[in-house]
């Protein structure tokens, strides 16, 4: 059997990896409060510009309070959250693998205790879907997928470690978010029914969602608010 692919050889192989990380990556906790419209008008910006999956990026890890907002709309981060950028969860291994590093995982608390989530970003100008006769998912979005798929069962194998050694509270059973594209796509109703048909089937443990939605979510919180 591979090695990588062995839990045991992993475990063992990232106890002095977990070790020197812990101290790398600071655990960063926030209080959930209300977005600037600054901030908001900057994602809209962003979105409309459709910016380098990089810029996207810089401007989330900058902009925390967004996460605490996406988590609000899954029923946590009521007692705060907290956000790890970039944070390897395997190490990089000669030969072997290169590592998995995600791009964001982020958890809410609320009185049940923690929820964990790991995030998948790509630019607001990639397409989910292709149409060449029939519905493909684009390269881009078919990557990101595969990239979560690895990142959660990964997760799920090593929990008790990412618990251990990066003090993720209560890290148990993480789901996963692509944030890709936007809604601009959708005027082919083929498109939008068939990104609902995915999240439906995949019961909420993976999901696809556009900047379009986040942006239009946390617009309706704050008028409610």
């Amino acid at each position: 059997m591979n090695d990588f692919f062995n839990t045991d050889y992993l475990l063992k192989l990232n106890e002095k990896f977990f070790n020197k990380l812990k101290h790398e990556y600071p655990s960063k906790e926030f209080r959930r409060e209300a977005i600037k419209n600054e901030i908001l008008k900057e994602l809209h910006s962003l979105v409309i510009n459709k910016v380098s999956e990089t810029e996207m990026h810089i401007f989330l890890e900058k902009n925390p309070q967004i996460f605490g907002h996406l988590l609000g709309l899954y029923r946590t981060a009521n007692h705060g959250f907290t956000v790890y950028s970039k944070q390897e969860i395997t190490p990089h291994v000669k030969n072997k693998n290169k590592g998995l590093i995600p791009d964001f995982i982020i958890g809410g608390q609320n009185s049940d205790g923690w929820q964990w989530w790991i995030i998948e970003i790509k630019s607001p100008k990639d397409n989910i879907f292709v149409d060449k006769g029939a519905l493909h998912f684009s390269d881009t979005a078919n990557k990101g997928i595969c990239q979560l798929l690895e990142y959660v069962s990964m997760s799920d194998k090593i929990q008790g470690h990412l618990r251990d050694h990066f003090g993720f509270k209560d890290f148990n059973n993480p789901k996963g978010i692509m944030l890709i594209g936007s809604e601009d796509e959708f005027n082919d109703k083929r498109k939008q029914n068939l990104k609902k048909s995915f999240n439906d089937l995949m019961s909420k443990r993976f999901e696809i969602r556009t900047f379009s939605w986040l942006i239009r979510e946390i617009e309706v919180t704050k008028n409610h608010s």
